[in-house]
């Protein structure tokens, strides 16, 4: 019984450092009163002052319509609804971190024969790679869309 609380809390901090909310890179931005040292010279970063753009007349489009173009680009910018990050973050993702983790126990069980057999590498990325992206490393409400914008792993890559 403690052997599964540890597993299962183990789990639990991957995920929480693979968790896209708290796996952000820092942003460092230095600090004007930091020195450089001695022997280093540092470029010297200018800052122009943004340009003020001339208002111009609006372009009108020969006979088009005009409620269609609109709303296209409002619905390619929007993202997920609240209730589907909800969904998200509530069902699929814990579902997702037990089986992500069940995932990776068997591969760990079966990779001795796995490797004999000369497809291990396929394997891992079936069996832990693939889960733990579509766990961990996409964007919350998003289903098909990833960090790094790389399509998910699959078995059709063998």
């Amino acid at each position: 019984m403690n052997r599964i609380r540890i597993i299962i809390l183990t789990a639990m901090l991957l995920y929480s450092f693979t968790c896209p909310v708290f796996a952000q890179p820092p942003i460092s931005t230095p600090s004007p009163d930091t020195s450089a040292s001695p022997g280093t010279a540092q470029p010297e970063v200018t800052v122009q002052p943004p340009v003020k753009a001339q208002p111009s007349e609006p372009v009108q489009l020969p006979d088009t319509d005009q409620s269609a173009t609109e709303a296209a680009p409002e619905e390619a910018q929007e993202g997920p609804s609240v209730g589907l990050k909800i969904v998200d973050v509530l069902l699929v993702r814990p579902f997702c971190l037990i089986g992500s983790t069940a995932s990776t126990a068997v591969y760990i069980a079966l990779s001795p024969l796995v490797y004999l057999m000369g497809i291990g590498e396929e394997s891992a990325r079936v069996m832990v790679e693939a889960p733990w992206r579509f766990t961990s490393f996409r964007y919350i409400g998003e289903f098909d869309h990833y960090k790094d914008e790389k399509p998910i792993m699959g078995v059709w890559e063998f």
